[in-house]
């Protein structure tokens, strides 16, 4: 079961990279924070990379974003992919302490921020974790180096 479910994301996750077209349209940022962030709670309890019963999820929203916003012109998949990678890389790379997502609306921007206290990244590194099949962390993180980039 396992092993199929991430054959089939990794098969995904090419084809999302090489297909070079955008789905641009309604995107509710607020909506898509809220699902990573669940489902990062929800793999916490379950035996896998991200199993870390020491790290404290924290979400931080404005309660507007409950309703779906803010609504922005963009592809809602690949945002919803960012998102959900950047969370999941946080509580992967942390194996006791905190991950906290934020949103804000500032100006005509929205920001959403994850912080960790985990292993962090080495600055000289930052540049290449968006390459493709690119892996830093340790060998003992399960992971291909595609999350980032897709």
């Amino acid at each position: 079961g396992t092993r199929l479910v991430k054959y089939v994301e990794l098969v995904l996750s090419c084809q999302t990279m090489m297909e070079p077209k955008f789905q641009a349209g309604d995107c509710h940022v607020g909506w898509l924070v809220m699902e990573a962030f669940t489902l990062m709670r929800y793999a916490q309890t379950k035996d896998g990379p991200v199993a870390h019963e020491g790290v404290e999820l924290t979400l931080d929203l404005p309660s507007s974003w409950e309703t779906g916003d803010p609504k922005i012109q963009a592809d809602e998949v690949r945002v919803g992919k960012v998102i959900y990678h950047l969370v999941h890389n946080a509580v992967k790379f942390t194996p006791s302490g905190s991950v906290k997502v934020t949103g804000s609306e500032e100006a005509d921007f929205v920001v959403v921020t994850v912080e960790d206290t985990g292993i962090g990244i080495d600055p000289a590194d930052q540049q290449r974790i968006m390459e493709p099949f690119v892996r830093l962390e340790p060998k003992s993180y399960r992971g291909l180096g595609l999350g980032l980039s897709v």
